[in-house]
């Protein structure tokens, strides 16, 4: 009977060690073996899609004939599709603040802060990693859409307008933050890891003038952006491409079918340089310990 009532006693005990703990254990998200952290707690990206006037489209007319949408209309919906889509994609690894399309007015009154703050450095697309580099392949893969004949077309801004024009290299528009309170006013409100500068959307029918008169020729996507961390160090910033076919008129169509290719190339990208960035710490730490 001692033994019985023991027994007893101790089941207790244990049941009431784990009630106390438990609400710990929920609320600690971390588990530390030795001087490593494993953190099961998702990122945050800040999408920042692009200014209204960082729009340039070839194919405005063909979509407003068979939709009947007003240009205004259709570059508000291609603005918003993308960001829709690139919360989409993301959401299995990461969490996404979307000020355009999930935000009350406080967040688009931020999103128009944001474009008041920031300038643009036409900038040529950067060189992949070197060819020694495990990421090499990968980069290859993932850039293989880039089109091989994209010499000589570029944009600017000109009295807040965006223009096209021609010179020798293929360039994106790269973010630049002229207002240096900026960035400690968006981490202190939104908490992100990375914020993601979608800078510019770029539309653009592929003509071959070669070809006889009448051919659906393809349409080339090109985004342009730059990712930073939440210091303000910049981690990447290029264009990313995708191309469908002249058929396509319908806006909801392009967006659904068209934009998740250009979204997940920017997320791998970013995954991409996250390892590079952390097989280089690793191999810092290893020669310093050495």
């Amino acid at each position: 009977m001692k033994s019985s009532r023991l027994s007893s006693s101790l089941i207790i005990l244990v049941a009431l060690l784990m009630s106390m703990c438990s609400p710990l254990l929920a609320q600690d998200k971390t588990i530390t073996f030795g001087d490593n952290n494993y953190s099961n707690e998702r990122g945050t990206i800040l999408l920042v899609p692009w200014d209204a006037r960082m729009y340039l489209s070839d194919i405005n007319k063909e979509v407003s004939n068979r939709t009947g949408l007003e240009i205004d209309e259709i570059k508000r919906l291609f603005r918003e599709g993308f960001c829709q889509v690139f919360a989409s994609e993301a959401s299995d690894q990461w969490d996404v603040v979307d000020l355009l399309t999930e935000g009350d007015q406080g967040a688009l009154d931020d999103l128009d802060y944001i474009h008041r703050s920031i300038g643009y450095d036409y900038s040529p697309l950067p060189p992949p990693p070197s060819e020694g580099s495990r990421f090499k392949k990968k980069w290859d893969k993932l850039m293989l859409s880039e089109p091989e004949d994209q010499t000589g077309r570029g944009t600017e801004v000109e009295e807040g307008e965006i223009t096209s024009y021609y010179d020798e290299k293929e360039r994106f528009m790269k973010v630049r933050i002229d207002n240096e309170e900026l960035l400690p006013y968006l981490i202190e409100k939104y908490n992100f890891t990375y914020v993601v500068f979608v800078t510019e959307l770029d539309i653009k029918v592929l003509r071959d003038h070669n070809v006889e008169r009448g051919q659906l020729w393809e349409r080339q996507i090109k985004v342009h952006y730059t990712i930073l961390d939440a210091e303000g160090n910049e981690i990447m910033g290029t264009a990313t491409y995708s191309e469908f076919g002249g058929d396509q008129k319908d806006i909801y169509a392009i967006i659904r079918k068209n934009f998740p290719d250009p979204v997940d190339q920017i997320l791998s990208a970013l995954q991409l340089r996250i390892e590079a960035v952390e097989q280089k710490k690793n191999a810092s730490n290893f020669i310093t310990r050495k």
